[in-house]
């Protein structure tokens, strides 16, 4: 038979060790299907250099595509001195064939850049690579829109510049739980950096 004394660390020790099963089936079950959980396996994963995971977890292509599709509508094609000339037309089947190339080029620069290599000096992501040491991701808000839906509101800080661009990344669910970033609105802020 068991004195008092005994009863109550048995007791004790059955309640700590509950706590921490409930606690390791927390982290199992429910954060690592959120989307906060895959911000660090992308942090990790730039850290270690793993372009595959990054690609796992972001839709470069459809990103890049985004982005430079809407510069070259803003800088070129909606360009005043471009929309009201006689070469409209033709500037906008120079951005057709131009678009492809530069998609290859920027996902090239992407794959550097993840791979901690130096991407070329007049890249689209050369302020981002220039400017990498002093970068840092804050993460404001996560806000779930369906079970398979995200968004993360976070905001981009230069140390040394001591500027800030707020971002939001919308998400989709994968199949094993984990999210993917399929877009990024406010990426032409990015030059603020």
């Amino acid at each position: 038979m068991l004195n008092s004394k005994t009863k109550k660390i048995f007791i004790g020790i059955a309640a700590l060790l509950m706590l921490i099963i409930a606690g390791l089936g927390y982290y199992e079950c429910v954060y690592t299907k959120t989307p906060q959980y895959t911000m660090k396996i992308l942090q990790k994963a730039v850290a270690d250099h793993d372009v595959n995971t990054v690609y796992q977890h972001v839709d470069v292509d459809k990103i890049l595509y985004k982005f430079i599709d809407k510069t070259i509508q803003k800088e070129f094609i909606n360009n005043p001195q471009v929309k009201n000339s006689e070469y409209s037309e033709a500037a906008k089947a120079l951005a057709d064939i131009a678009l492809p190339m530069m998609i290859s080029n920027a996902k090239q620069d992407v794959n550097n850049l993840i791979a901690g290599n130096a991407v070329k000096e007049k890249s689209i992501l050369g302020p981002i690579y220039d400017n990498k040491d002093s970068l840092s991701i804050e993460i404001n808000q996560t806000k779930k829109i369906s079970d398979n839906n995200a968004e993360i509101q976070i905001t981009v800080t230069n140390n040394k510049r001591y500027t800030s661009i707020p971002l939001l990344l919308k998400l989709n669910r994968l199949p094993d739980k984990t999210w993917k970033i399929f877009d990024i609105d406010g990426t032409e802020k990015l030059s603020w950096l």
